[in-house]
C-alpha cells in the first residue's frame, strides 16, 4: 500500500500522463476505423516507466503493446498487465519456454527461430502467438522475402504455433524521401499476398512506425507501431505536423547548496570554468551516472555534420563544453558551468537573482540515456499525484507536498 509523501526528493524525472492520454488520441485521430494501434514501451517506455504508461495508454484506447526484450515484457506481466505483448527481438532457444508461460507474442525470423519455439509449444502443451518478421532493408532480424514465404507456411503447419500476424520494420522512414520506405512497403505486400495466396491466414499485418504512421497511411494496414508520438515527439524534422504533441517528460532536480564566490573562481574538476563576475554558484544532486550529459555517439551524414562534430570536439577540449548546457530555474535560464561530475553539477546566478536552496531546477536531457535508477513522480488530472522508486517503493503526495508549486506542470 503506497505511503503518504509530504516532501519531494533531491531529484526525480517528471512523468505527465496526462500528456500521453492527449498524444494517444491525437495519434488515434489518424487512424481509419479498424486500425489497432500498438503502443510501444520498450526502453522503459523511452525512460517514462513502462508500468505506468503501459496501463495509462490501454486503459485510453490502445490495443496491444510492444517491447524489445523478454525481462521488459516479464515485467510487464509481472505488474498484471494482461494485454497482449509483442517481442520485438529474437529469443534464445532457452528464453522460448519463459515467453510461453508469460503468453507473450514471439518475433520469429528464421527456420530455426521457428522449430525451436514449436517444439517449446509442444512442450509447455501450450499454443504460441507468432509474428513473421520480414527483412525488407533494415539489415538487421528478420527473414528475406523468399525465406518468409516458406516460414509463414511453416508456421501454419505447427500445431503448437499460432500465426498471429506479419510485419517488417522501415529503416529511413523519418526522412523526407520515401521511396527507400515505399520499396520496403512493397516487399512485404509480396510477401503477405502470396501467403494469402496460398491460404495462409495472417490476422495482423503491420509495417509502420510513428514516422509513417504520420506520413503514409496507405501502410497503416490494419495495425500501427507508435512509440516516439505518445511521448510528445515528432520523430525527425521531415515529417508532418498534423498533429499537436504534448511533452510527457522532464528532468527536474533541487538545489542542495548554495554559495557565492568572487571573480576568477574555478568550477570543478579539470578548474575548465572560471567566473568571469562575483556569482552564486548552486549544487544540484545529478551527473553522468544518471546519464546527465549523456549523448549517442552518430556517424555524421554529411560533411556540415561532420564540421559540427569536430567543433563541439574542440569546445570541449578548450573548457568550453557545457557553455551550450543550461538548466531552467522560475521560469528563466541558467548556465551549467565546469565540468558535470559523476553525481553533480552547478549552475552560475548573478549575486542578485533570486534562488534558494531547494529551488526546483528544470534540466535538458535525453530521455533513453536518463538512469531508470532515478525516482520518478507521475502527474495525473493536472497535478502530481504518485512517486515511485526504482526499487518498488510508491509514495502518494499529499495536497501539502513541499515544492509542488515549483514543479511548473
Amino acid at each position: 500500500m503506497p505511503r503518504m509523501l509530504n516532501q519531494l526528493p533531491a531529484r526525480w524525472v517528471e512523468v505527465d500522463l496526462d500528456a500521453i492520454i492527449h498524444n494517444l488520441k491525437q495519434v488515434r485521430s489518424l487512424l481509419a476505423p479498424g486500425v489497432s494501434l500498438m503502443a510501444v514501451v520498450k526502453a522503459d517506455a523511452y525512460g517514462h516507466g513502462a508500468v505506468e504508461v503501459a496501463r495509462t495508454v490501454l486503459s485510453n484506447g490502445a490495443d496491444r503493446l510492444a517491447v524489445t526484450t523478454l525481462d521488459e515484457a516479464i515485467e510487464l506481466r509481472e505488474a498484471g498487465i494482461t494485454a497482449p505483448i509483442l517481442v520485438f527481438s529474437p529469443l534464445l532457444k532457452e528464453e522460448n519456454e519463459i515467453a510461453i508461460d508469460h503468453d507473450l507474442a514471439v518475433t520469429v525470423g528464421s527456420a530455426e527461430n521457428v522449430d525451436d519455439l514449436a517444439e517449446a509449444a509442444e512442450q509447455r502443451r501450450k499454443p504460441v502467438a507468432v509474428h513473421l518478421k520480414v527483412e525488407t532493408g533494415m539489415g538487421r532480424t528478420g527473414a528475406f522475402p523468399a525465406e518468409a514465404i516458406e516460414l509463414g507456411r511453416r508456421i501454419s503447419s505447427r500445431p503448437g504455433l499460432k500465426l498471429e500476424g506479419v510485419y517488417t520494420h522501415f529503416a529511413v522512414a523519418t526522412l523526407k524521401n520515401k521511396s527507400y520506405t515505399e520499396e520496403q512497403f512493397r516487399k512485404l505486400m509480396q510477401v503477405i499476398n502470396e501467403l494469402e495466396k496460398q491460404g495462409v491466414q495472417i490476422p495482423l499485418r503491420h509495417a509502420c512506425n510513428s514516422a509513417a504512421t504520420l506520413d503514409l497511411p496507405h501502410m497503416h494496414l490494419n495495425l500501427v507501431r507508435v512509440g516516439t508520438l505518445l511521448y510528445g515527439q515528432y520523430p525527425s524534422l521531415y515529417v508532418q505536423r498534423k498533429i499537436s504533441l504534448k511533452d510527457s517528460w522532464q528532468l527536474k532536480a533541487r538545489i542542495v547548496h548554495l554559495k557565492e564566490v568572487p571573480a576568477g573562481t574555478s568550477i570543478g574538476y579539470g578548474r575548465t570554468y572560471r567566473t568571469t563576475r562575483p556569482a552564486r554558484i548552486a549544487v544540484l544532486p545529478i551527473g553522468y551516472v544518471d546519464g546527465y550529459t549523456l549523448d549517442p555517439i552518430l556517424r555524421p551524414d554529411s560533411f556540415i555534420d561532420l564540421l559540427k562534430f569536430l567543433a563541439k570536439d574542440v569546445l570541449h577540449y578548450l573548457g568550453f563544453a557545457n557553455r551550450h548546457l543550461s538548466a531552467e530555474v522560475n521560469g528563466r535560464r541558467v548556465p551549467v558551468v565546469g565540468k558535470v561530475a559523476m553525481q553533480l553539477c552547478m549552475l552560475e546566478f548573478g549575486l542578485n537573482e533570486p534562488v534558494r536552496v531547494g529551488d526546483v531546477v528544470r534540466l535538458m536531457a535525453r530521455r533513453t540515456t536518463i538512469s531508470p535508477r532515478l525516482p520518478k513522480l507521475y502527474v495525473k488530472d493536472g497535478r502530481p499525484y504518485k512517486l515511485k522508486y526504482w526499487r518498488g517503493e510508491e509514495y502518494l503526495l499529499s495536497s501539502k507536498t513541499e515544492a509542488v508549486d515549483g514543479l511548473e506542470t
